[in-house]
């Protein structure tokens, strides 16, 4: 007889790995811009319009990505 709380957790973790495997390339723009914040040296002592626009970047590419997988959630 098969357990059935083994076939749930196998199932959950194939479904968590879909999952992954959907939205992982979607989040490519997100970590290609934490990347640029941390690696572009920003003086703290004369902050620009360049320097702002470094420090938001992750924040709108995630923003982007909410907006798109929930669409596509909503599709589904």
């Amino acid at each position: 007889m098969l357990d059935t709380s083994s076939t749930k957790n196998n199932l959950s973790y194939f479904s968590k790995m879909n999952i992954v495997k959907s939205a992982g390339p979607k989040l490519v723009p997100f970590f290609k811009t934490v990347a640029i914040y941390f690696v572009i040296f920003m003086p703290h002592d004369q902050p620009g319009i360049v320097a702002a626009i470094i420090k938001i970047l992750p924040i709108i590419s995630l923003m982007i990505f909410v907006y798109l997988y929930g669409r596509d959630l909503a599709d589904e």
